[in-house]
């Protein structure tokens, strides 16, 4: 099922609660915890990576793709100028998908393949007015498939290349596909002499089909390419050259403008390159001021070339460049990741993107405008890693790769783009999910989740190379995601479940409560701010019988949800609800951290399961709740 979001305004309304702060001192403050602003401005325009563009009936016109506010759209929006942007239909009927192609031909529009709510597709569907949708095949002639392109002509419509899974292996194909009618295919080859690929780009230029760059997903040495190719028949292809000037990239965009291709941003760039007969380029800017990035698309319109992702900006010349629509966060939607307040600045590092970890690395002043310190740092892809600022440097500890397979390596940066590696075994074991935290003048790491099980021990460091062992079993269990442990009040804090646990050593534990009121029991996230620890969100799994009226129909069954209710403690004993439901979308395992005198919330997962309806949505939205300015005695609990 396609999952909405309400953006609200600067400040948002607050449902009735139970519970509510009051503050005694100036009315420009909010609440802590009660009052929510969203970072990223109301727009008309959310972002989009992996959606597909063109121009018809003139406006410019976008399809579908991974949204700006974090999940899969099945919308198709125009606007004639770049700034304001229309639903022609909000909810199409070949549903929710991304890293599919899309042309205009014939006086109809036609969208293709992609991912879909089933995985990959190869279905085709057609409209004349972008409102009202016709199948012309729910099974086409060619291998589904997604990051793919497609180009207009010789009057027929064109699928070429794409990345296809036969099995559990990833299947980067170099066929090439036509059709007069969207129904009936024909294979102009199954096999042309360049190389399988996905995220590469198609146009038609000086009567020839042209195939640009590109990426390997099944080739994990050398996944990106730089090869150029062209065709007037889409069988026989020549290589204009198998090394452009430009460096090799996939998921880039490319027009025909000014009587020149023209190749603009991809593999996290954005750069600008020209070329008047695909040969010899010239590189027209090597920093536009567009962030760099993947998934965008570019189009032709009015005189001028636009790029659409998580903003839309348009050039007459490709060096000077006007914004149309403000920045959405540039990271892409996550869990699994940490965000640091260092150096006046924000940084959400790494997490988890389906079906692989990130190792990324952003920063913002704001929580509007982000900056990318680089798009692969030196420690591998990873989520559930442990995260923290200690001795003037951020730290990255452990945490996992990928499924089934646990780190103990230790890293820090003062910049976000250049890392050291402190040592690439702790003393402690390979984990997921550790708590990372700095204590007492030193760093210090807690728990997470291993081969062997759920890890009970506390080590402690000055430098990331040498550990010393606290504890080897704290009497908590189960650290796995989320941040779990902060320092208030000179203690450490662990948090696990409902139960709270605090210590002055790391050694030696005492149970606050076993009983915290909050709904979620994992992926919460907890903060320390304004005198009190917070809680916040999370998710549950539990199993239901038939005997409950809510699931009476079924069998046992599993019911999966998570939350968006907001709890604080000055003693972690007793705890008081902030909101039973913030402003932002229920979430599992999101990034938190205090910045600015605000406290944040970024990202995360949310999901839903009731043996009936399901849905996963990750998010990668930005919140913050204001922190008074005279916190403490100025503020009363009312009933």
């Amino acid at each position: 099922m396609k999952v909405g979001q309400t953006v609200v305004g600067k400040w948002s309304r607050i449902g009735s609660v139970a519970l509510a702060l009051l503050s005694l001192c100036a009315g420009a403050y909010g609440a802590t915890g009660t009052d929510w602003s969203e970072a990223i401005s109301s727009t008309s325009w959310s972002g989009r990576e992996g959606h597909s563009a063109f121009v018809y009936n003139q406006k410019m016109w976008v399809v579908a793709g991974y949204s700006g506010r974090g999940y899969d759209t099945s919308d198709c929006r125009y606007s004639s100028d770049g700034v304001t942007w229309t639903d022609s239909v909000s909810s199409a009927p070949w549903g929710v998908r991304s890293w599919h192609s899309s042309v205009a031909q014939s006086g109809k529009v036609w969208v293709m393949g992609g991912f879909g709510p089933d995985g990959r597709t190869n279905d085709v569907w057609y409209s004349s007015d972008c409102v009202k949708w016709s199948s012309a095949t729910l099974s086409a002639g060619w291998p589904k498939r997604a990051r793919h392109s497609s180009v207009a002509f010789g009057g027929r419509i064109w699928v070429i290349g794409g990345v296809r899974r036969e099995g559990l292996a990833l299947q980067d194909k170099n066929d090439v596909w036509y059709s007069s009618n969207g129904v009936k295919w024909t294979s102009a080859t199954l096999s042309a002499p360049w190389r399988g690929r996905g995220g590469h780009t198609a146009l038609v230029f000086g009567g020839r089909i042209w195939v640009i760059g590109g990426g390997r997903e099944s080739d994990t040495t050398s996944p990106a390419l730089n090869d150029i190719w062209y065709s007037s028949d889409g069988v026989r292809w020549t290589s204009a050259t198998l090394s452009a000037a430009w460096s090799p990239r996939d998921d880039h965009s490319s027009v025909v403008f000014n009587g020149r291709i023209w190749v603009i941003g991809g593999s996290w760039r954005n750069d600008v390159w020209c070329s008047s007969d695909g040969v010899n380029w010239t590189c027209v800017t090597p920093s536009a001021p567009w962030s760099p990035r993947s998934g965008h698309t570019s189009v032709v319109f009015n005189n001028r070339m636009w790029v659409i992702g998580d903003d839309v900006w348009s050039s007459a010349d490709g060096v000077n460049w006007t914004q149309h629509t403000p920045t959405v966060p540039s990271w892409s939607a996550r869990d699994g990741h940490h965000a640091l307040s260092y150096n006046g600045r924000m940084w959400v590092l790494g997490g988890y993107q389906y079906p692989n970890g990130r190792n990324d690395v952003w920063s913002s002043s704001d929580g509007t405008s982000w900056t990318l310190a680089t798009p692969y740092a030196a420690w591998t892809s990873r989520a559930a890693n442990g995260a923290l600022v200690y001795g003037g440097k951020m730290w990255i500890l452990g945490g996992s790769p990928g499924a089934g397979a646990y780190a103990a390596d230790v890293w820090n940066s003062t910049d976000g783009q250049h890392w050291t590696m402190a040592t690439a075994r702790a003393t402690w074991s390979p984990r997921a999910g550790p708590q990372a935290v700095a204590f007492a003048g030193k760093m210090w790491v807690l728990g997470g989740l291993n081969g062997s099980g759920y890890q009970r021990d506390v080590w402690y460091s000055t430098n990331g190379v040498t550990w010393t062992s606290a504890t080897t079993s704290a009497p908590w269990v189960g650290f796995t995601s989320a941040q779990s442990v902060v320092v208030h009040d000179d203690r450490l804090w662990a948090i696990q479940g409902h139960t709270v646990w605090w210590s002055l050593n790391g050694a030696t534990w005492t149970q606050a409560t076993n009983n915290g009121p909050w709904r979620g029991t994992d992926g919460i996230a907890v903060a320390a701010c304004d005198g009190k620890l917070w809680v916040m969100g999370g998710g549950y799994i539990t199993f239901q019988s038939s005997k409950n009226a809510t699931f009476a129909s079924r069998k046992l069954g599993v019911h999966a949800e998570c939350f968006n209710d907001v709890w604080y403690s000055k003693d972690g004993q007793v705890w008081r609800q902030a909101t039973p439901a913030a402003p932002w979308m229920r979430r599992f395992d999101p990034a938190v951290l205090v910045h600015n005198r605000r406290l944040w919330i970024l990202g995360g997962l949310n999901y839903y399961y009731d043996g009936w309806n399901q849905y996963t949505t990750p998010l990668n939205d930005v919140w913050y709740s204001p922190i008074p300015a005279d916190a403490g005695p100025s503020w009363k609990l009312y009933r």
